[in-house]
């Protein structure tokens, strides 16, 4: 799965086109490298979306299906760290 529709379907960002903004721009990174829009997602990637108001931090635990349940989302990522920025 691209990494782009990965965020966009956990909604940690709200459209698929905002994702590839975010990735053209160089806050998205796996494994500690910038990423493009196209990078393909494996099991076991760290994943960082270091946007303006926020930074959230994932490792991918398994990769989601279009249609899954809020209650299910800890099946597929775990949290590393997400936390808010002051003065956004």
């Amino acid at each position: 799965m691209r990494i782009d529709k990965l965020i966009q379907i956990l909604k940690f960002i709200k459209s698929r086109n905002y994702a590839k903004l975010a990735c053209r721009k160089g806050y998205v990174y796996a494994n500690g490298k910038i990423v493009k829009a196209s990078y393909r997602v494996k099991k076991g990637d760290k994943i960082k979306i270091d946007l303006v108001d926020r930074c959230i931090e994932f490792e991918v635990l398994d990769l989601p299906q279009k249609n899954f349940k809020k209650e299910e989302l800890e099946n597929f990522i775990k949290i590393i760290n997400y936390t808010y920025k002051k003065n956004a």
